[in-house]
């Protein structure tokens, strides 16, 4: 997939961004809105990223054209929680953050749910902490990376429900040892 461009509109400002054929963002001094820039991608695309400083994510409109692996154009358009998506004619809406499996199925054509959880971390970079696959946990607000579900998922083998069921005992687990530390404080 590959973002062709980038519009942010805020009341009477509206910011055009044409990202074709490759677009470096750079500059050598700090608070000029590269985060800002970034961020908004990502959170046009239906990810749950937090706004920087001073900014709203959730009163700005984001419309985002691509291009698929496909060769399909799609156009992206969120504002709030409601992701508007055209794509080779079809016309679907999201309502996030319940429809984002399904949206981000639909975007990167994956279906795995542990993939999808964790395709973030593996393209993020953060400023200060560098590549998310490398440090693992945060990606960035309460996105959560975890190498092991990644690999989990790129392996494509049907163990999700085997997963399912390993969280569910070490939530067990936690709640015993939250119990046993409670006993011997009363003891």
């Amino acid at each position: 997939m590959t973002i062709d461009s980038f519009t942010m509109i805020e009341g009477m400002w509206r910011g055009v961004y044409d990202l074709r054929p490759v677009t470096i963002i750079c500059n050598p001094q700090n608070k000029q809105g590269k985060t800002t820039f970034l961020r908004g991608i990502l959170y046009a695309l239906g990810y749950p990223i937090p706004s920087t400083l001073n900014l709203h994510f959730e009163r700005i409109e984001f419309t985002v054209t691509i291009t698929k692996d496909n060769k399909e154009k799609c156009i992206l358009k969120r504002l709030g929680n409601v992701v508007d998506v055209v794509c080779g004619g079809k016309s679907k809406t999201y309502s996030l953050p319940c429809g984002q499996y399904e949206l981000h199925r639909d975007l990167f054509g994956i279906d795995n749910e542990l993939l999808i959880d964790n395709l973030l971390g593996a393209y993020y970079f953060d400023q200060e902490k560098g590549w998310t696959l490398l440090n693992r946990g945060k990606v960035i607000g309460s996105i959560h990376f975890s190498i092991e579900d990644f690999l989990r998922g790129l392996s494509d083998r049907p163990c999700l429900e085997e997963y399912k069921k390993r969280q569910v005992v070490l939530r067990e687990i936690d709640k015993y040892k939250q119990m046993l530390a409670v006993a011997e404080y009363q003891a």
